[in-house]
């Protein structure tokens, strides 16, 4: 379990087929597109297994509380896998 923080992302996802080992990264970017510095495809862990609450955290942690008030888009990357739901607080 990931310890609680200001600012969150969360997500919902199941592999798409069974017998795959299916995996999510998210990315978090400016209104423009741009990766955010410590928040990019790089920086992100990949989440594996089936859950309803994966907790997202990058290499400097999971708090996303820098963003609040300002456009982002969130960058899902899927590998064999399907978003059903997410949550960014």
């Amino acid at each position: 379990n990931y310890p609680r923080a200001e600012g969150s992302c969360s997500f919902g996802w199941q592999r798409r087929h069974r017998t795959a080992v299916g995996s999510v990264q998210v990315e978090i970017q400016d209104a423009h597109g741009r990766p955010q510095q410590g928040f990019s495809q790089a920086d992100s862990s990949e989440q594996y297994g089936d859950k309803i609450d994966h907790r997202v955290s990058w290499t400097d942690g999971l708090d996303v509380s820098s963003f609040q008030g300002m456009p982002v888009r969130l960058r899902f990357v899927l590998k064999d896998a399907d978003l059903y739901a997410f949550k960014f607080n």
